[in-house]
């Protein structure tokens, strides 16, 4: 078994109290903008998802699409990432997760979240 060098166990334990610092600012700054997104999507009626959004192409052209078009593309872009996973996974032959939406709320009822 490899020894380890005299500050190594100070310098680990140092960077692992830095990472949980890091990871407990960034766990405050995810949990407020996921409230801040959640407040915003529940002020929507149904008007709301009809109302045009302008933006602009990386070549320049300007478009405009429905919000609701747009709110819809969240889910199917990640849609999109969980497959490229999932066979990049199975490329190096290790099982992909299950990433289906009942599982997803299955899980979620038996551990009592909302």
């Amino acid at each position: 078994m490899a020894r380890s060098a005299p500050g190594d166990r100070a310098r680990r334990s140092h960077l692992r109290s830095r990472h949980s610092a890091r990871s407990t600012i960034w766990r405050r700054r995810w949990d407020a903008l996921e409230a801040d997104q959640r407040g915003y999507l529940a002020d929507l009626v149904e008007i709301d998802l009809w109302k045009p959004v302008d933006g602009t192409t990386p070549e320049g052209r300007i478009f405009s699409r429905p919000l609701g078009m747009l709110l819809l593309r969240v889910p199917t872009h990640a849609a999109h990432h969980r497959s490229e996973l999932a066979t990049m996974l199975t490329m190096v032959s290790a099982p992909p997760p299950d990433t289906g939406i009942n599982s997803y709320y299955r899980e979620k009822s038996q551990t009592g979240s909302r």
